[in-house]
């Protein structure tokens, strides 16, 4: 029974520190060149790690699916460089490797102990707040009067905004769905946790995340609280949007963060303009599919996740990689909405996944990577998705005993 408990702390310990350092390296200052073979080499002694305790790959219905059309994807990818089609394979080659990488790690963890799964997670929190403690020192804090009358993004290069973005959004939604106002102190502390996450998101500029970010919050309190609640949150949601307005300051942060001034002060708001030429874009990336529609043209970015996968991989690719995020998809929310347990962390689990599956559906429309990356910017969505199934794998196998 004690060698039992030691392993399992052990795992906790282990499984902690890869998500540090997975974490640590998409801290702004942080030495690419160093810290990104590192967290590759962590992530793969996980897998490693997870096979060598299993002493065998166990493979559910979702993990053949993604095998299969993973595989058909990569071989298609290196027979059209090597016909000579294309120069370069698509870069969502790489990203859905790592992701699934990430997603069977935490199927194993979800097939250990509950408690194991919350101490990943909190793990994954502790650093969101860390990060954003960092961001507010570093760059927010005197810094506030350049970044309000700079017409460009200030996080650029190796602290790309839409990196941040994705982080800042699913610590903030991790700590809102998870910390429960029990008392005044615990009222305080989430208002606390709130500022100090939502400072440095909007100080980075990423509105795609602050978009996603909007409609989560009001999906958060419309779905699974009673009316009574409802109407509470809701009531202090309109106090709150009313105090923005009637506020000067706070609005002139809010038109900032969405580039508004710039827009209104250049060629006037229009969707053109305020997606950053973004519907061009678009049409540019339906222009190269239709023209090299059945295998793409290898490497090629948009801010629009099926577009992207659609001009670099064809209708070829598109079928692959969108069947595999819609199963996705659908399993994460029939989780949520199917039959629940009656355990609240059961019930809590449910909820992260479905919360930050929406959230990244919306992402995937404005950005090119997500759910897949950039690098592990969208590890939450795997790691969530990978511990919902390995949990009720392990349910299921209970039922079974």
């Amino acid at each position: 029974m004690l060698n039992k408990v030691s392993k399992y702390k052990q795992q906790k310990i282990f499984f902690g520190i890869v998500i540090m350092i997975a974490l640590l390296s998409q801290f702004p200052d942080a030495n690419k060149s160093i810290m990104t073979p590192i967290t590759y080499i962590v992530w793969g002694l996980a897998a490693v790690f997870v096979i060598y305790v299993e002493k065998s790959f166990i493979l559910t219905d979702y993990m053949k699916i993604f095998i299969i059309t993973y595989g058909g994807f990569f071989i298609m990818q290196i027979l059209v460089v090597l016909s000579g089609r294309n120069t370069e394979i698509s870069t969502f080659v790489k990203l859905v490797a790592m992701s699934a990488m990430i997603y069977y790690i935490f199927f194993f963890i979800g097939c250990r102990e509950e408690e194991l799964i919350w101490c990943t997670l909190n793990v994954y929190r502790v650093m969101i707040f860390i990060l954003a403690i960092y961001i507010i020192i570093t760059r927010v804090n005197g810094n506030v009067t350049t970044w309000m009358n700079s017409e460009v993004y200030l996080m650029t290069g190796s602290s790309h905004k839409n990196t941040l973005g994705q982080l800042l959004g699913c610590g903030f939604l991790e700590f809102w769905i998870n910390y429960q106002c029990e008392n005044r102190k615990k009222i305080v502390i989430k208002l606390v946790g709130t500022i100090l996450l939502i400072v440095p998101l909007l100080y980075v500029q990423s509105r795609s995340a602050l978009i996603a970010l909007g409609i989560c919050l009001i999906y958060t309190i419309l779905v699974g609280n009673k009316l009574q609640n409802k109407i509470i949150k809701l009531s202090l949601i309109a106090l709150m949007v009313c105090i923005i307005f009637n506020s000067e300051f706070i609005l002139d942060i809010i038109k900032q963060a969405f580039l508004i001034n710039k827009y209104s002060n250049a060629s006037g708001i229009n969707i053109a303009t305020f997606s950053s030429g973004r519907t061009q874009y678009w049409k540019d990336a339906i222009d190269v599919f239709q023209k090299y529609f059945c295998f793409g043209v290898g490497d090629y970015y948009v801010d629009n996740f099926y577009l992207a996968v659609l001009a670099q991989s064809g209708i070829f690719g598109g079928l692959c990689l969108f069947g595999l995020i819609a199963n996705r998809m659908y399993l994460n929310f029939r989780t949520f909405y199917g039959k629940r347990q009656n355990r609240e962390k059961d019930y809590l689990l449910e909820k992260n996944v479905v919360v930050i599956s929406l959230f990244y559906i919306i992402m995937s429309v404005f950005e090119c990577f997500p759910p897949f990356g950039p690098g592990v910017a969208s590890m939450l969505f795997w790691m969530l998705s990978g511990a919902v199934d390995g949990k009720k794998y392990r349910m299921r196998k209970l039922r079974n005993v």
